[in-house]
């Protein structure tokens, strides 16, 4: 009988632990959909449509609300309930998208105005996946979650950046509005209707509690894990005092001038197609599409390798 709980068990977990990659997969999608937007079609369309590079430039300070982003972590994960916070940001997003849509990218100060608040919001709404992600799975388990991280995001790229630069001839302003409008929507009503509740499913599921019961010790699992994950997170002070070291600050050099070789590139050299004549389609589908297929391949074996070395250890 106890066998039979135990198994019963295991096989809740894991339907939570498949459910809850799933739902994340999702939420990365959505987390990525920003950068293909804002790196790889907003400078193709806004130069394509004739807007100097002096003006495509002064629209990408409209992400300085990511460097904030520090400062949504440490608030939103101890003080607030981070599902509020991105059922919220979703749904805000879902607004601003269908505002966006009524305006024509030539009206200068609402598209300012548009681009900044969505910077804004997704910062936020970035932050509070990053966040459950942690009270989601234990760490033998958050391979599959930084899996779902890595190439939802590149697929949220390929999406915005690749797809929609492919066909930049088809698409209007307005439709590309409306698109992540139901994207974003759908993943609300992920977050509000699917999303598991990992702090409760325990307590409200009899399968764990009467292994609890009967064996007298209850199941090492993604539920009972939450909890403690929120509790273990360090403080800013402690977190500041790890990074503080000689190895950390050469590392944080080397990390710092890497993304700004690699922003700027990302940045440039569609620009630099463009103004060479290529088509917007084309560069859409060999940079937005099949580069960041190989990028989707790439995260992905390099979690299969990883976790075949796992098992090997």
């Amino acid at each position: 009988m106890e066998e039979f709980i135990e198994r019963t068990s295991l096989g809740v977990r894991y339907s939570l632990y498949i459910h809850s990659v799933r739902c994340f997969f999702v939420f990365y999608i959505l987390v990525g959909l920003p950068n293909g937007f804002q790196v790889r079609f907003l400078p193709i369309y806004f130069r394509t449509h004739g807007m100097s590079l002096a003006e495509v430039g002064m629209y990408r300070l409209l992400v300085l609300p990511w460097l904030l982003k520090g400062m949504w972590t440490a608030y939103i994960g101890r003080n607030t309930d981070v599902r509020v916070w991105l059922k919220t940001s979703l749904f805000l997003l879902v607004l601003l998208c269908l505002g966006a849509a009524q305006f024509p990218p030539t009206a200068t100060l609402p598209v300012v105005i548009v681009l900044f608040l969505f910077n804004l919001i997704t910062s936020v709404q970035d932050t509070a996946v990053d966040t459950l992600i942690l009270d989601a799975f234990t760490p033998s388990q958050m391979l599959m979650g930084n899996v779902a991280q890595a190439v939802g995001e590149r697929v949220g790229s390929v999406i915005s950046g690749g797809i929609f630069s492919w066909y930049i001839g088809l698409l209007t302003w307005s439709s590309v509005f409306y698109i992540m409008a139901a994207m974003y929507f759908f993943g609300f009503m992920i977050s509000h209707l699917l999303l598991p509740d990992w702090n409760t499913a325990q307590a409200g599921n009899p399968d764990l509690m009467q292994v609890e019961s009967t064996t007298g010790r209850a199941p090492s699992n993604t539920v009972s894990h939450s909890t403690s994950n929120a509790q273990s997170r360090p403080s800013l002070s402690d977190s500041a005092k790890r990074f503080y070291n000689h190895a950390s600050i050469w590392m944080l050099v080397f990390v710092l001038f890497y993304k700004i070789g690699e922003v700027g590139v990302l940045n440039l050299y569609p620009l630099f197609l463009v103004d060479q004549g290529i088509k917007a389609s084309e560069i859409g589908l060999w940079m937005g599409i099949i580069g960041q297929a190989v990028a989707v391949i790439g995260s992905t074996a390099t979690a299969f390798f990883r976790f075949r070395r796992d098992l090997c250890d």
